[in-house]
């Protein structure tokens, strides 16, 4: 029994309209006709609200905020984790600086 190529199909793939995809993307980025611009700081606080961390959109530390009160939230043992996951949580809700 001799084998032919011509029953075999590698690959089928369900590629889009390069028209249509370029219409959904731009209305993405552009719902209303209005280019949405990223923030150019965003802001993430800790579960308690005491601590408060602003990146801008290189995701680059702008500012730090620390309720006077802290100690009665965060015990001192944990306050500098406290701040490093606060901070982790604005850089990674800030869009990269590549979609601007």
């Amino acid at each position: 029994m001799a084998f032919s190529l011509d029953c075999v199909v590698l690959a089928q793939l369900d590629v889009p309209d390069v028209a249509a995809v370029d219409a959904q993307l731009n209305d993405l980025l552009r719902p209303g006709g209005e280019r949405v611009e990223p923030a150019a700081e965003c802001e993430a606080r800790d579960s308690s609200g005491t601590i408060r961390v602003v990146v801008d959109v290189q995701r680059k530390l702008v500012d730090v905020g620390i309720q006077p009160s802290w100690e009665s939230r965060i015990p001192a043992a944990r306050l500098a984790g406290v701040l490093i996951g606060t901070s982790i949580t604005s850089r990674a809700t800030t869009i990269p600086s590549l979609m601007m």
